[in-house]
Order: C-alpha cells, then structure tokens, then sequence
C-alpha cells in the first residue's frame, strides 16, 4: 500500500508540470491591427465568424453590423433595441441573440448569397428562369440519389421559372465519387450528361473504375474520346471549379441546394418551394 501510494506521488510530481496553469514571464506586446467606426450608432458587443473571417457587431441602435476582415460592410441585421449580447456559429450561419430583460435567446439563421460559374454546367429547365436551383451532388451519396425525383417534382410545380442546374461536390469519403463526377464531366462534353448522371445514380453501390467505363458504352459515348476527356485537364478544371465554389459557399456536404444563391435548408419539396416562392417575391420587389 505504501509502495502503491509513492508511486501515485511520483507520477503526480511529474505530472504536475503539464497539467499546472501556464505562467507567461516578460513583458505583453501588443498592437493595434486595424478599427473599425459605426456611423450612427455605439457598438455594444462583437462577435467572430471563423470559417468566414466575418466580426458581427451589436450596436445600441438594435443592429448587427457585419463585417469582413478588412473592415468593409458586408450587411446589417435588424435585432431590435432588446438585445443586449450577441454570438455566433462557426460557420457564422448563426446568430444567437441574448436579451437579458426579456430572458430570451433568439437565434436567427444567416444567409449570404453566393454567385457561381454556370459555364458548361448542365441544367434542365429553361435557360433564361429568373430562379436558379443550384444541386451540389456526389454520386455516391445516397441522399443525392433522391435529389431527380425531386428536382422532376420541382420543375413541374414552376414550369417555366425555374432551372436546375448540377455542380459537383464528391466527398473524400466515397472512393469513387471524383472518378464518377469525371465521366459525367466527360459525358456532358458529349452532350449525354443526364443519360450518364441517372446511370451513375442507379448504379452507386456497385461503382468501380471498370464499371463507370461500362455505364460510359451503356450511355453510347465515343469511348475513345470519353477516354481521353476523363484525364483531361479541362474536366479536372471544371471539376476543381465546382468544388471550390461549393467550399466558398460554405458547403460542406451533400445533397446541398441554393435557390438564386441562397441555400434551402432541407433538401425536401416543401423548403425548396419555399425558397422558389421567396425568390419570385424578392425578382418581382425589384421590378
């Protein structure tokens, strides 16, 4: 018992060291990187977005300011003269503010729209639909292979005002997920986008290197150009530019949907109705 209880001692010693609170000695250097002025108003509280480098200010006016790193406005957010503090998500996709006399918490989702590159992207739907549905899909996702029949179901509730247009977002954890956007990449420069989309979808549990090239003939591609399109560097380009355009828009799985560049935040009929109608309301507030 004595030799159990030294040894617990000894180990608590050395220990001790990591576990002790760190004592900085020496002098604090600091410096002033930058300030920031409201116009009209006092600011009360701030709070950081890290993903999006973004500070949210609360100011006495009842209004979060938001700005970018480099002090530029990027928006405001009328919260009311109520609330006394402010915080934020990560990904600053959310807004929770304290009102301490009311003894509420609001949160309040947050949306900045994105724009994308819809060069060479395949759409169905007309080409001029003032309502853009944006699908960042990966073919090995299961829910992504629920996303056509809800896109058909989307298409025939707004004939005519809208499109659907496909970006590519393969996830790390599905092996042959880029392989898959690759031939469908190569498919569309064939005009067979769509025959090798619903193939790819139809097919994912059993999706190879052999079997995509298999699906590529069952589509009727040119095979010795899909071949050569599928190594190509403009399928890696256009592929790398989907990808990068789903990470800036804050998109970090899959299926994720975007109406006119803001993004629905269940991918079912009902929220993507809702956001289709909030668009219309929002194109037709501007004419």
């Amino acid at each position: 018992m004595k030799q159990t209880a030294a040894f617990l001692l000894i180990i608590f010693v050395v220990a001790l060291p990591f576990f002790s609170v760190p004592v900085f000695s020496g002098e604090l250097a600091w410096e002033e990187l930058a300030h920031w002025k409201l116009k009209d108003a006092k600011p009360v509280a701030v709070a950081t977005s890290f993903e999006k480098n973004l500070a949210f200010v609360l100011a006495d006016d009842g209004t979060v300011h938001v700005f970018s790193q480099d002090g530029s406005t990027v928006g405001a957010i009328p919260v009311g003269r109520a609330a006394t503090a402010i915080a934020v998500s990560v990904r600053g996709d959310l807004l929770y503010v304290t009102e301490a006399d009311t003894k509420k918490i609001r949160i309040l989702a947050v949306d900045f729209l994105s724009e994308f590159d819809l060069t060479d992207s395949p759409f169905l739907g007309p080409a001029d639909a003032p309502v853009v549905v944006v699908d960042f899909s990966d073919f090995e996702c299961p829910y992504c292979a629920k996303m056509p029949a809800l896109m058909e179901q989307i298409l025939e509730q707004n004939p005519g005002r809208i499109k659907v247009v496909f970006k590519h977002f393969p996830l790390p954890m599905h092996r042959f997920a880029e392989a898959a956007a690759r031939a469908a990449i190569a498919a569309n420069m064939q005009g067979k986008f769509w025959q090798m989309h619903d193939l790819l979808f139809a097919n994912q549990k059993q999706l190879s290197l052999a079997k995509i090239i298999d699906l590529a003939k069952e589509a009727g591609l040119d095979m010795k150009r899909f071949r050569k399109d599928f190594d190509s560097e403009a399928v890696k380009k256009i592929l790398m530019r989907d990808v990068m355009e789903g990470r800036k828009a804050g998109i970090s799985g899959t299926p994720s949907l975007l109406v006119n560049g803001r993004k629905v935040r269940q991918s079912t009929l009902p929220s993507l109705q809702q956001r289709i109608d909030e668009a219309i309301m929002t194109l037709s507030g501007k004419k």
